[in-house]
C-alpha cells in the first residue's frame, strides 16, 4: 500500500504543478497583452512590464526548495543563481565543448563549464533520461574531468534538485 500512496502522491503533485504552470502562463500572458493594447503612459507601462518579468521569472525558479521534477528550465536557473549568489569569483559558460579541457577523443558538450580567471574549473550535465548518468558517453566525460583534475557533477532531470541540494553539489566540485 505504501508503494501505490508514494507513487499516487508524485502523480498528483505532477498534475498539480502542470495545471499552476498553466494558470501562470494565461494569466501573465493576459496581463502583458492588456498592456500592450491598453494607452497606458511609458512610464507606467514600463512599470507594470517590469512587475510581469519578475512575475513570470518567479514562477519559472519555484520555490527556493520546492520540488521541480523534470523541469530543465527550474533547475539551470537554480544553478545560475546559486552560483551568482555563492561563488561570485566564478563564471558559467553554456555548452562548452570536452576539447576546451584537452579532450579530443570523445565528442561530448557539457551543459555548463564554470571558470574562474578564465580556466576550467568544473563541468556541469543535466540528465533528461533515469539511466543517463550510466551512459558511456557520460562516464567517458566524468572520466576525463577526473584525468584533467576538473571538478564533474551531473543533476538528473527527474529527481528534485531543490536549491539547498544544488548548492552543496557545487560546493563540493569547487
Amino acid at each position: 500500500m505504501g508503494f501505490l500512496d508514494n507513487l499516487l502522491k508524485k502523480e498528483a503533485r505532477k498534475i498539480i504543478s502542470g495545471v499552476v504552470d498553466s494558470v501562470v502562463d494565461n494569466v501573465l500572458d493576459g496581463a502583458k497583452e492588456a498592456v500592450n493594447q491598453s494607452g497606458i503612459s511609458g512610464n507606467v507601462q514600463k512599470k507594470t512590464q517590469t512587475a510581469i518579468n519578475r512575475a513570470s521569472e518567479a514562477s519559472a525558479v519555484c520555490n527556493e526548495e520546492e520540488s521541480c521534477y523534470g523541469k530543465e528550465s527550474v533547475v539551470r536557473a537554480r544553478m545560475e543563481q546559486c552560483l551568482t549568489r555563492e561563488f561570485p569569483g566564478y563564471t558559467l559558460r553554456k555548452n562548452v565543448s570536452a576539447s576546451e579541457i584537452g579532450t579530443y577523443d570523445i565528442a561530448w558538450t557539457y551543459t555548463y563549464g564554470i571558470y574562474r580567471d578564465g580556466q576550467a574549473v568544473a563541468m556541469i550535465n543535466l540528465l533528461a533520461g533515469a539511466n543517463d548518468y550510466k551512459r558511456k558517453i557520460v562516464l567517458q566525460s566524468k572520466t576525463a574531468c577526473r584525468n584533467a583534475g576538473i571538478g564533474y557533477v551531473h543533476f538528473i532531470l527527474r529527481l528534485p534538485n531543490r536549491s539547498s541540494y544544488v548548492a552543496q553539489q557545487l560546493r563540493s566540485i569547487l
